[in-house]
């Protein structure tokens, strides 16, 4: 047997091993067969890091999130001036990043290892808080386990005031995903066809401060809190500021 084959041979079965164990363990396979591409992604986001460093003078940074196909170049400083505004916090302290740098393409899969890197680095350290996305996009990321189930920050009162502003995805379609060998495909699905409808998802079509910026023109933007998101307070308040 080639050398090649029994490396083919063993990740098959590390893969049959990972059914069922979740998201967590799936990101441990995927750093470990994957490492080399992920520690280009990492160097790339840690070189990164240390420019947004310097240019923050040490600030603290309080809140990531990423904003994947925004329709526009870069966010204005107002928005995150106005969110830290909302928040409260001191500016010469503290900063929160929203990083709008991320494409992705629904029609071709093969395009978007670079931004699969990035998200699942973010994710696994912690950092990404939020994802803010165009519906198909999010879609995929929430098919594959990104997302958490929004009762865990809204009350019942709180999710039903939101009314058809929340998205649902399938868990069980989520289970499913994290079994198959398959790439994960974009199928939208009704409320009524879920065997296990979880909220996941705000949509922000009337979203007044996504539209003073001209982000998501044309688009049916979405956000979701992070399974690891480190700081889910603000991931909250995010929230409530895109839609207040």
């Amino acid at each position: 047997m080639a050398a090649g084959n029994g490396i083919n041979d063993e990740i098959r079965e590390q893969r049959k091993s990972m059914k069922g164990k979740g998201l967590k363990a799936n990101l441990d396979y995927f750093f470990y067969y994957y490492k080399l591409h992920m520690a280009i992604a990492a160097a790339v986001i840690i070189i990164g890091g240390w420019f947004i460093h310097d240019a923050m003078t040490s600030k603290e940074m309080v809140f990531y999130s990423a904003a994947i196909n925004s329709g526009i170049s870069h966010f204005d400083d107002s928005f995150g001036d106005g969110f830290m505004d909302y928040l409260n916090l001191d500016r010469d302290k503290y900063v929160c990043n929203i990083d709008n740098s991320l494409y992705f393409d629904s029609e071709n899969m093969n395009a978007n290892l670079e931004v699969q890197q990035k998200i699942v680095t973010l994710s696994a350290s912690g950092t990404l808080d939020t994802v803010i996305a165009d519906r198909k996009s999010f879609a995929f990321y929430a098919l594959g386990g990104l997302f958490n189930d929004l009762r865990e920050y809204y009350t019942d009162d709180e999710l039903a005031a939101l009314g058809e502003r929340i998205y649902y995805v399938d868990a069980a379609k989520i289970e499913e995903n994290r079994e198959s060998d398959s790439e994960i495909e974009y199928k939208e699905m009704t409320y009524e066809e879920m065997k296990e409808p979880i909220p996941v998802g705000i949509i922000l079509t009337d979203s007044s401060e996504l539209k003073k910026i001209g982000a998501y023109e044309g688009l049916e933007p979405l956000i979701g809190i992070c399974y690891s998101s480190g700081h889910a307070d603000y991931s909250k308040k995010f929230i409530d500021f895109l839609t207040k």
